[in-house]
Parts: structure tokens; sequence; C-alpha cells
């Protein structure tokens, strides 16, 4: 009852979001086209969140966002991917959206070349797919070069004026206590204001990692 009420009051907030998963649905495209532009940057987070709910959604937000500058697309892409790292991920959606990021100007008759991915992947995202595939196919060629926990650590702090913060973040993670992640998180917050939301990030990541996905 409760999860009842706090979605018809999320729906009363956010009223387009049962027209625009109606257009979507739909094929109506035009129509979604024109809530997504009222969006704003709304948009790209909205769609990425109609895209992990349910995975045959991605070819049709891809769709919609074909008019789109590329950036915008590849911004989708990488929203897409960063909601997916807390989610149960299937292994065939993500193949086809990776296949669809790899083409140059992603349109559907162009052919992959997933040498552009290490282009258009986020660090963050890199590192992820690279241990998420690693766990599930003997494919390295889409991952090959892609960056490593290590290579995101270091940018996100970089150089030896920053070796003391990212050890306590990794330190305090692989303790698994929460009190010493809450107490290292507060530290940064304090001394490193700009960097705090990184540092989440890469607690959630580093965790990941942890968990066998290397």
């Amino acid at each position: 009852l409760c999860f009842l009420v706090v979605k018809a009051f999320s729906l009363l907030k956010r009223p387009h979001l049962p027209t625009l998963a109606l257009a979507l649905s739909g094929k109506t495209f035009d129509q979604a086209q024109s809530i997504i532009d009222k969006l704003g940057d709304e948009a790209i987070p909205t769609l990425a969140s109609f895209a992990n709910s349910q995975f045959n959604y991605i070819p049709l937000v891809l769709e919609v966002m074909k008019r789109k500058p590329l950036e915008a697309r590849i911004a989708l892409v990488n929203r897409i991917l960063d909601v997916a790292k807390t989610n149960k991920i299937l292994m065939r959606p993500l193949f086809n959206l990776l296949e669809v990021a790899a083409k140059p100007d992603m349109q559907e008759q162009e052919n992959s070349n997933y040498d552009c991915l290490k282009d258009r992947l986020s660090i963050p995202n890199q590192v992820f797919l690279r241990a998420f595939l690693k766990l599930r196919t003997t494919n390295r060629t889409i991952t090959a070069g892609y960056a490593t926990g290590s290579d995101y650590f270091e940018s996100v702090f970089p150089g030896t004026a920053h070796s003391a913060l990212r050890d306590s973040v990794v330190k305090a993670t692989k303790m698994g206590k929460s009190q010493a992640l809450y107490e290292t998180l507060l530290s940064i917050q304090k001394s490193h204001p700009s960097k705090l939301p990184a540092a989440v990030d890469s607690v959630m990541l580093l965790q990941f990692l942890m968990s066998g996905h290397r």
C-alpha cells in the first residue's frame, strides 16, 4: 500500500511519465519526441530510467533519440549504464546497447566499430563493463584497452597529493564497516567537498569489483 501511495504521488509530480511510456510502447515517436523536448535536462535521466525498468525500452529510447545530436545519444548510453550498475543486468540487452553505441553515428544501417567505445564511454563505465563482461563471457575484444579500477581511482583522485585520499576510500570500503565508510566520506566532504560525489561513486564501483567482478 505504501509503495502504491508513493508511486501515485510520484506520478502526480511527473504526469508526463505514463504518457511517455505509452508513446514509447506504441512507437508513437513524434509524441514521445514532443514530451522529451519539454523535459529539457531531465530527458536523458528519464529515458535511462525507462531503459533500465524494462529492457525492451532500450531500442525504443534509442529510436526516439535519433534526431538528437550524437553527444546527447552518447550521454544517454552512459546514463543507462550508470543506472544499470546497481541493477542485475541481462547480457543480451547490454550487448545490443553496446552494438548501437559502437556505430559511428549510432544509426542502425552502420557497422559497429567497438574501438570507438573507448572514447565514448566514461571511465567508470569502462571499468564496470570490463569487469562485467570478463565475468560473464570469454569475449575480450570489446573491452580491450578499457580503463581499470586503478585508472578510475587515479582519474578521480589524481597524483601523489591525493594518494592518502585514495587509500582511505579503498581501506574503508574493504573493511565493510558502514561507520568507517561514513567517517571517511564525511572527512572528504569537509576537506574536498567537490570530490564527494566521485568518492561515493568510487565506493559503489569498488564494492562491485570486490564482489568478484574483477
